[in-house]
């Protein structure tokens, strides 16, 4: 899926508008924030997830399924 996007001038940054499709896709509405991650030089991609939260979670899961028994004694 390609869309074509018209960026204007907004006070002194530029601003684009996400046609309704995409917005829908993304799941997002007003007032939500987005992340633009770059995959590649020159190549972005733009999502509602968080990469550095969606990391720090990863890493969670590893520290949980690592002391799994620790915390289940711990929980006792």
């Amino acid at each position: 899926m390609a869309h074509e996007i018209k960026l204007r001038k907004q006070g002194g940054s530029i601003a684009l508008t996400l046609p309704s499709e995409v917005v829908h896709r993304l799941a997002v509405r007003e007032g939500a924030t987005l992340y633009l991650v770059e995959d590649r030089p020159g190549e972005f991609r733009l999502t509602p997830f968080d990469p550095a939260l969606a990391a720090a979670l990863e890493a969670h899961r590893g520290v949980i399924e690592e002391y799994r028994d620790a915390f289940r004694k711990l929980a006792e």
